[in-house]
């Protein structure tokens, strides 16, 4: 929750301002609200992309010299709520169309602009609807201020070809806020130092008392980002002597590299770092581009490579404190402050700031005096820091990476664009970075008319030719796009079981009634097929594509406790004598978990046709 002092002018991240003592508004912001104050380069884009509209006052006159917020909010690209003198102000977001930032200006903004003459308006007869078209010429391009029959402002609406877009309708407001005096970062910081402190020592507490419990090594896993800044300082704070972890992908910008450096030698820590080299370029052969939900590249470039330096470099178990926000994502709201890493054996997470906004961690940044170690990066107008090819990021970071670090950007759009010219996409998939999603989102695909879709990017697929189900047991026949190594699946064979040799070329492995029959040539028969004998299928699916696909991870060595597992400089080979045929290998192998998860809606598929078949007849 976010409040506003109107006599200080500053945000607070509670109730009660530090400075004068008085009582506070509430902000009310998109949830979940994540709000950040404006750095240099925010408010340079901001302040051009308002006067390139609305003209060379308007800044000034719209959001004035003080404190600005900015909060996430749903577009096509970036988008943020602009939020100055406590009032929702408009929307800075980043045009998918145009490749450019606009200003969507609301409520108050619109009001203010109108009070000046900076901002057209049009008066209507009937109260607007979001979405509808109001057949009107006003202007060529931009947006318009709906006005009532008494010019009260209830809406604004951007003009199209064909009319006036109502883009946001509000309760009709005719009293102009004027634009309040300025405040700096100073008075923002003095306004919320009480607050900020009392959060940072129940932090700095969590953390002394989760190790406490725990034991172990104590590691900070460190990105280069605000937020593992933070969470550093705090467990120093909290007194402990931590090991800083850097997981260095291969697709890191140079800036963060060099930050961590810094920030170790700075601290005086020891630095761990987890080398992944070219992982992520040897991966993209087998899986293809990442995509949200679909970031193979998070467990072969980061979460494998740090178990390889935690197997090598710690031993027994290890407490790794992570900069992670409950408002980042869903996923992290649901995670809680403490919980096993599944893809790192012995080690469990916590972190100390889960209920923190991006306004807290900046403002613990300032009350420390550690603005000189934070990455660079954020003062060029990135609102995250990562891997650049991370398919999180939106398309405005991707400018940014380009223009910083072109020599870079080549290299992976020079491979996408020959992926995508093998898919049969155009050029839009990736000027506007569609490769982002399996399925262009519906609002991304209304901006840009574009929409791309592709839920099985692995280079290994699975076809169905034919599936017939007879009663509880069912039968089918599958076609991989590929030949399949026999000698490579025999030596991974122990971990399912072990298979027969039935001729050359052909291997066979049963489970009770369920027979599954393995061809050279990519064929793979299943004969009585029952709904446990599903995990037989699974079984068998998941070891071909580590036999075709292998990357040379290396989870499976790491994961092996029987030391069953090893690498001979080309494949993975399993010692028979010493496995104990317990599938962990399989399960922690990131090319057998997607290759299953891309190929099991067509089998269930055609499985379910088969039946509803079969019923019919």
């Amino acid at each position: 929750m976010v409040y506003w002092c109107l006599a200080c002018n500053v945000p607070l991240i509670e109730a009660r301002c530090g400075i004068c003592g008085c009582e506070a508004v509430e902000v009310r912001l998109f949830r979940p609200e994540d709000p950040r104050p404006a750095l240099e380069t925010d408010t340079k884009i901001l302040r051009e992309t308002v006067e390139k509209r609305f003209g060379q006052q308007a800044f000034k006159r719209v959001i004035g010299d003080g404190v600005i917020l900015l909060n996430r909010v749903p577009y096509a690209d970036a988008g943020y709520e602009v939020v100055g003198d406590g009032l929702l102000l408009g929307h800075l977001f980043y045009d998918m169309r145009l490749l450019e930032w606009r200003f969507k200006p609301l409520r108050m903004g619109c009001m203010r602009l109108l009070e000046d003459g900076l901002m057209e308006s049009v008066k209507i007869d009937q109260k607007p609807v979001k979405g509808q078209t109001l057949r009107l010429k006003k202007i060529d391009r931009g947006y318009v201020a709906l006005r009532d029959d008494s010019g009260a402002v209830l809406g604004v609406a951007e003009q199209m070809d064909d009319g006036l877009k109502v883009l946001n309708v509000w309760k009709p407001i005719s009293e102009v806020e004027p634009v309040r005096g300025g405040a700096s970062i100073g008075d923002f910081l003095r306004a919320n130092e009480n607050a900020i402190r009392a959060e940072a020592s129940r932090a700095a507490k969590t953390i002394y008392k989760v190790h406490g419990r725990f034991g172990g090594e104590l590691v900070v896993s460190y990105s280069g980002g605000k937020d593992s800044l933070a969470v550093l300082s705090l467990t120093l704070e909290a007194g402990l002597e931590p090991k800083l972890l850097f997981t260095d992908t291969g697709i890191e910008l140079p800036e963060t590299v060099s930050n961590v450096q810094r920030v170790s030698s700075k601290f005086g820590v020891e630095a761990l770092e987890a080398q992944a080299g070219e992982a992520f370029w040897r991966g993209l052969d087998s899986y293809g581009p990442p995509a949200r939900g679909y970031r193979w590249c998070c467990k072969t470039c980061k979460l494998i490579p740090t178990l390889r330096l935690y197997k090598s470099r710690l031993s027994g178990r290890v407490l790794t404190v992570i900069g992670q926000r409950a408002a980042e994502s869903r996923a992290r709201r649901k995670r809680g402050s403490v919980w096993e890493n599944y893809w790192i054996t012995g080690s469990m997470n916590m972190t100390p700031i889960g209920g923190w906004s991006m306004l807290h961690v900046w403002l613990y940044l300032w009350m420390k005096k550690l603005e000189d170690l934070v990455n660079p990066l954020y003062f060029e107008g990135f609102d995250r820091i990562g891997c650049y090819t991370c398919p999180y990021c939106n398309l405005a970071e991707f400018q940014e990476v380009k223009r910083l670090h072109p020599e870079l950007w080549s290299r992976w759009e020079d491979w996408l664009r020959r992926w995508a010219s093998s898919m049969g996409y155009g050029e839009d998939y990736v000027k506007l970075a569609l490769w982002r999603w399996r399925r262009t989102p519906k609002r991304v695909e209304r901006v840009v008319g574009v929409k791309a879709e592709d839920y099985r990017r692995m280079s290994l697929k699975v076809y169905v030719e034919d599936a017939q189900v007879d009663g509880v047991k069912a039968s089918i026949r599958l076609r991989l796009n590929k030949h399949i190594d026999i000698e490579r699946v025999l030596k991974l064979a122990p971990t399912i079981g072990g298979v027969n040799v039935v001729s050359k070329g052909v291997l066979e492995h049963r489970d009770g009634e369920t027979q599954v029959a393995i061809r050279w040539d990519g064929s793979i028969t299943v004969e009585n097929l029952t709904y446990p004998g599903f995990k037989l299928l699974y079984k068998v699916l998941g070891t071909i594509a580590r036999a075709v696909l292998c990357t040379g991870c290396l989870s499976c060595v790491f994961w092996c406790v029987k030391d069953a597992v090893s690498w001979d400089g080309e494949t993975v080979y399993v010692d028979q004598k010493s496995c104990a045929g317990c599938g962990v290998c399989l399960e922690k192998c990131p090319i057998a978990v997607y290759f299953i998860k891309e190929s099991l809606p067509s089998i269930i598929g055609a499985l379910n046709d088969a039946l509803n078949k079969s019923r019919k007849s």
